[in-house]
């Protein structure tokens, strides 16, 4: 989004900065089109700066959470149980997943041993 933004400003300061160039005054020549300049470079900071801030998980660490996280799902719904819709559209999900995992198993399978 930072970057849209400074693209789009600094269009702007070049679009002012051709259609003004005919006038007599400097500062209406050039005072829009470095404003739009120094909004850019702040953009673009923001952009490199928020970037380098965060951080990426590791992959294991994610997979870890969402098994937790499923494990106390499991916990609650044996105290509480969900309703009949919700198990069935649980089990779609899971199936689903274990299908694809399957079908890349059977893809690196084939590959390895034909």
């Amino acid at each position: 989004m930072a970057v849209l933004v400074a693209c789009l400003s600094l269009a702007a300061g070049i679009v002012w900065t051709v259609w003004s160039w005919q006038a007599t005054s400097r500062a209406v020549l050039f005072a829009p089109g470095i404003l739009c300049a120094l909004l850019s470079c702040l953009c673009v900071t923001g952009a490199v700066v928020d970037a380098r801030r965060r951080r990426t998980e590791p992959i294991a660490d994610l997979e870890d959470d969402l098994a937790l996280l499923k494990l106390s799902a499991r916990g609650i719904n044996a105290a509480h149980p969900p309703s009949l819709k919700l198990q069935r559209s649980v089990y779609r999900e899971d199936v689903a997943l274990l299908v694809e995992q399957y079908e890349a198993d059977s893809l690196r399978y084939r590959s390895i041993h034909n």
